[in-house]
């Protein structure tokens, strides 16, 4: 039953496509960490993405720093061609820090 709700090949391209920009989402985090000292987002240790093959483009659960971004099966993302533009943007769309 579990093998066919869930079929690693479907992933694979989606996944190599993170895995690809990889350098450049590192780059992005670390390039943006001090912004949380001056908006307040919350700064997570380690960030981790997830893929799914339904539902919107993505989302970030700002209380795990999970980011979920949607694929498809030729791994392609909703909204950008680069899956590094959609996990960059989630990080801080996430709620702030009550102050």
């Amino acid at each position: 039953m579990k093998s066919s709700v869930y079929k690693k090949g479907e992933y694979e391209k989606g996944f190599k496509n993170i895995a690809t920009n990889k350098v450049l989402i590192n780059k992005m985090i670390n390039e943006f960490c001090g912004i949380e000292k001056n908006w307040k987002f919350k700064e997570f240790e380690k960030y981790i993405i997830k893929l799914t093959l339904y539902g919107p483009g993505g989302s970030c659960d700002s209380k795990s720093g999970i980011i979920t971004l949607y694929t498809t099966k030729e791994g392609l993302y909703k909204q950008y061609k680069n899956p590094a533009n959609t996990s960059f943007t989630k990080l801080f769309i996430s709620e702030p820090k009550n102050v």
